[in-house]
């Protein structure tokens, strides 16, 4: 059985690898749904930003309207 929760963390912290080590470029694309993408680059610019990595500058208020109003309505 495939533990969803542990299949999205998992993936996550892969995720952060790759962009932290800044040794290569990540490209996120919808092989399992169009749904999945958006989650993942909106679980990953939260991650970045709560570490102080990306838009330090944003407010908590500010990061959820970029994150909702970019990575989810204006994905489709």
């Amino acid at each position: 059985v495939w533990d969803l929760v542990k299949l999205t963390q998992n993936y996550l912290k892969l995720l952060v690898t790759y962009v932290v080590e800044g040794t290569s470029s990540i490209l996120i694309h919808c092989i399992s749904g169009w749904d999945r993408t958006p989650l993942f680059v909106s679980l990953l610019r939260l991650s970045l930003w709560a570490d102080g990595q990306i838009h330090t500058s944003l407010s908590p208020v500010e990061m959820a309207y970029l994150t909702l109003a970019y990575d989810w309505y204006l994905f489709g």
